[in-house]
């Protein structure tokens, strides 16, 4: 159910529950034409009669009365459970209410006003063949206008019904472009990254894993001349020691090896020289590691 349509049905049940409480808290006998065509009635029960000794239409409804008519209707109901007799025609349970010397202190002023009305009728006794006339009138008149006012109240919950239907359509709508809108969107999104993020992306991904495993080989030769020095350390270091048959320092070294391999391409002194010291300073550092 929409907000307007439930605004709509709150608005009217308010209206109906204000007039409902107005119609129950007016005096019985500020309604002429209703109230004489009920004295007119020649049988009422005990219940009936209880609400037009306190002056409240018997039509109205109890839970809409005041606290005063409440107590009023509690009083006559009290006084008429004292009465012997159950319907009586509604004059007679007036007259009855006014006699009766144990009344409820609530219906003292009440029946000042049944002593009027009695008088009243009384003085007026083709009174009761005319109400009834005119009751049949105002019930008509009644009828129309109310079924006016349901008329008015139908159309009025119609159009509210058709406004929060059209407003839901809308809303619909809205939410589908909306979706729409969404799905295009994240298409469009994910193509330009598949098309022109990703691309440059993977050529660098793939840069960079090969300069590392560039790097990678770079290490592992470094770790491989590492060794090659620490060899070269460790075989200098054999062939000084004494007690060998060789006996040689690293000078007669070099020069054995420029004697005897003086063929091999590339085999210089100043080439000794650097290898001598590159493995010299690797025995070094190992030897501080250790």
């Amino acid at each position: 159910m929409s907000d307007l349509l439930r605004e709509t049905l709150q608005r009217i049940k308010l209206e109906d529950e204000a007039d409902a409480r107005k119609f129950a808290n007016t005096d019985f006998d500020m309604v002429p034409e209703e109230y004489w065509y009920q004295l007119s009635r020649p049988s009422i029960d005990a219940g009936h009669a209880a609400f037009l000794i306190a002056n409240i239409s018997p039509k109205a409804k109890e839970d809409s009365l005041s606290h005063k008519k409440r107590s009023l209707l509690a009083d006559a109901r009290m006084l008429v459970e004292t009465c012997q007799v159950e319907n009586m025609s509604a004059p007679e349970w007036l007259r009855w209410a006014f006699e009766h010397s144990d009344s409820p202190p609530g219906l003292t002023k009440e029946k000042e006003r049944i002593e009027r009305v009695l008088l009243a009728f009384d003085r007026n006794p083709g009174k009761q063949q005319k109400a009834e006339l005119d009751e049949l009138h105002q019930a008509l008149k009644r009828e129309q206008a109310k079924n006016q006012e349901l008329s008015r109240r139908l159309e009025n919950t119609e159009c509210a019904l058709d406004a929060a239907q059209q407003g839901e359509a809308e809303a619909r709508s809205e939410y589908e472009n909306a979706e729409h809108a969404h799905d295009v969107t994240l298409r469009e999104l994910r193509e330009t990254i598949e098309s022109e993020l990703l691309p440059p992306l993977n050529s660098d991904l793939a840069k960079a894993r090969s300069e590392i495993e560039q790097l990678k080989l770079d290490i592992d030769k470094a770790k491989e001349r590492a060794s090659y020095r620490l060899l070269t350390a460790a075989l200098l270091s054999l062939l000084e020691e004494p007690g060998r048959q060789s006996g040689m320092k690293q000078a007669g070294i070099k020069k054995t090896i420029l004697e005897r391999f003086s063929t091999w391409p590339g085999l210089k002194i100043r080439t000794l020289d650097d290898m001598f010291a590159e493995a010299n300073d690797a025995a070094k550092e190992a030897g501080t590691a250790s």
